[in-house]
């Protein structure tokens, strides 16, 4: 069996919640958070998507792909009663992407050609350990991976989550029983941690870090946890590597590999 392997590169923007970044206290139980020392500048990133056909089946990303930004960004309902944070974007925790399998002949179907549609999510190497000390930390989730096609009673989905032992997430889609093409979107999700989770007025939930930092009294540990914490999550815009001495920054990047595995 031969394989093509074709590369599609999809921008997304991946932004910092913080470059130097300043919470200014309002109101009674607000406190300040003095200036950040200045982290580095936010870099766009990318999903990098790759596809591998088999010889009877081709898979082709949408045109039509608006893969949204990526931001671990502000609350968007948290207002100036909460925080100034200016130069802060709302957050954006997900990304949408679509593709097609076609079967290249009109007297096979997808499952008379496929056993799987897998697509694997990895982080590069040179974003792997931030990533993975942001989850350990507990300041972000392990990203999971969801697929749907189909609709109705015959909608399909599943879901699989990152593992740092892996180094990947990986989704194992079973192909239809009938038809010679499917339309599979697949979202990327990521999410605040457990570092970061508190009952607010009567919600109890992982909250945005700056509206969890905003509702706690100030004190010289509050300030250094939220210091080392907004310095680790804006870090997850950049990769540092070391060489002779000299450090580059590297756009850090996710792949996205979508392979039509044959029978």
């Amino acid at each position: 069996m031969t394989r093509k392997n074709k590369k599609l590169t999809l921008g997304i923007k991946i932004a910092s919640i913080l470059t130097c970044l300043a919470m200014t206290a309002i109101g009674f139980a607000a406190w300040i958070v003095v200036t950040l020392p200045e982290g580095p500048e936010a870099v766009q990133g990318s999903f990098e998507i790759y596809t591998v056909d088999t010889a009877d089946v081709t898979v082709t990303p949408s045109e039509t792909n608006t893969l949204e930004t990526i931001k671990f960004g502000k609350d968007p309902s948290a207002t100036a009663k909460w925080f100034f944070a200016p130069n802060v974007d709302d957050e954006v925790l997900s990304a949408d992407f679509a593709f097609t399998v076609d079967v290249d002949s009109d007297e096979l179907t997808l499952d008379n050609v496929l056993s799987a549609i897998e697509v694997t999510f990895t982080p590069t190497s040179a974003m792997k350990a931030k990533f993975d000390a942001a989850i350990t930390a507990k300041y972000i989730t392990a990203p999971t991976l969801t697929y749907t096609y189909g609709s109705g009673e015959n909608l399909k989905t599943g879901t699989a989550t990152y593992d740092a032992t892996e180094g990947t997430a990986k989704l194992t889609i079973n192909p239809p029983a009938t038809g010679t093409t499917v339309d599979v979107t697949v979202t990327v999700a990521f999410g605040w941690g457990e570092a970061f989770k508190a009952t607010i007025g009567e919600v109890t939930k992982n909250w945005n870090p700056l509206v969890y930092f905003n509702n706690l009294e100030y004190s010289d540990t509050n300030a250094t946890a939220a210091e080392t914490a907004l310095v680790a999550i804006s870090e997850l815009t950049v990769a540092d590597t070391v060489a002779d001495g000299v450090t580059t920054t590297v756009n850090p990047e996710f792949s996205i590999t979508v392979e039509a595995k044959g029978n």
